[in-house]
């Protein structure tokens, strides 16, 4: 069973603008990315709210697929992302093989590589699995619940790839050819680039 977590719980404080709620292409960029996702051969899908979660949960409401994913507040958001992991794995159920970890800021990644990506990590089922655009790792990742300790064992003021580096030797890069995999929208130039 392949868990995804959406992290969605920043302040988008370089953006200056909120970005989970920003119109992106036909939806906003949480919708979009919870629809890639859904569309994808994951098994279920637990989205991290802090900031403005309220808001967010309304706005999640009136999606046809509200009732088929979880939603998880990190109350802890301000300390940085690896709370909102953190929260996310918590709320997985018990008997998750992987999770997917993906990021509100790529709400433009396809789920054909999504589906690529699970498909190489049950046919091989090494430790991390991530794409890779001309030989540069990118996001979503897969991370087998065999390092779920680990990850909630990290503490706040360290990222993930405190763990992803001490794997490097059991890492699988799978190539594509999505661009994507490397472009978050950090900053409201990165967003008009796009529009």
């Amino acid at each position: 069973m392949i868990s995804a977590i959406l992290l969605a719980a920043g302040l988008s404080r370089r953006m200056g603008k909120f970005k989970q709620l920003l119109p992106f292409r036909d939806k906003t960029f949480i919708t979009s990315a919870i629809t890639s996702l859904l569309a994808s051969n994951i098994n279920n899908l637990a989205v991290v709210l802090g900031h403005r979660s309220i808001e967010v949960i309304e706005h999640l409401s009136k999606e046809p697929y509200f009732n088929n994913i979880k939603i998880a507040i990190n109350e802890n958001y301000l300390q940085g992302m690896t709370s909102s992991i953190q929260t996310g794995i918590r709320l997985a159920p018990d008997n998750t093989k992987a999770f997917l970890i993906a990021l509100v800021d790529q709400p433009h990644i396809p789920k054909e590589v999504i589906n690529e990506l699970i498909e190489n990590y049950y046919r091989t089922q090494t430790l991390i699995v991530k794409p890779s655009y001309k030989g540069k790792s990118g996001h979503p990742i897969i991370i087998d619940s065999l390092l779920k300790k680990e990850i909630l064992d990290l503490r706040l003021d360290l990222g993930l790839n405190q763990i992803t580096r001490k794997y490097l030797s059991e890492t699988l890069l799978v190539p594509t050819e999505s661009k994507a995999i490397l472009e978050d929208f950090d900053t409201l130039e990165d967003y008009l680039r796009f529009q």
